[in-house]
């Protein structure tokens, strides 16, 4: 089983887009960190190692023909950017995917969601933390009670 990324760190990120990004993420991502933007329309920037960039790729690629992939990939090479840490462990967020992201210099939440790290705009992660909180809590209950249930049976 691949690692799965967890723990949220808050930082500052000047006008540039420069951020610390936290050791205990870049410690599993590498030298190399793959930045685009989120597909669940969540508004964040989503970072990945190599390999988990790669894996991406191929589970959004999964099952289209060869001309579907070519569009596909080109799309995302458009929105994609690699950085890597400088000697102090910043980054540099591209202007672009903080225009998509919404975020200005301020405060960011860097947030580890399965198998990449999830940037986001301070408010805009407490809104959406605030928002679907309960249902998520819920339908993990839900999952655990059926879990419990098919064990006695």
């Amino acid at each position: 089983m691949s690692t799965q990324l967890t723990s949220k760190q808050t930082v500052s990120m000047d006008k540039r887009g420069r951020m610390s990004f936290p050791a205990v993420f870049r410690s599993v991502l590498g030298d190399a960190i793959y930045l685009t933007q989120d597909i669940d329309e969540k508004g964040c920037v989503v970072a990945y190692s190599k390999e988990g960039f790669d894996e991406f790729c191929e589970t959004m690629c999964e099952g289209m023909s060869p001309y579907d992939v070519s569009m596909m990939m080109t799309v995302i090479g458009d929105v994609t950017h690699i950085v890597e840490p400088d000697t102090m462990g910043r980054i540099t967020l591209p202007e672009e995917l903080r225009t998509f992201a919404s975020m200005t210099s301020g405060t960011t939440v860097v947030v580890g969601a399965g198998k990449g790290v999830e940037i986001w705009e301070k408010e805009r992660y407490d809104a959406f933390i605030s928002e679907k909180s309960a249902g998520i809590r819920a339908m993990m209950l839900a999952k655990r009670k059926q879990m419990h249930a098919s064990t006695e049976g």
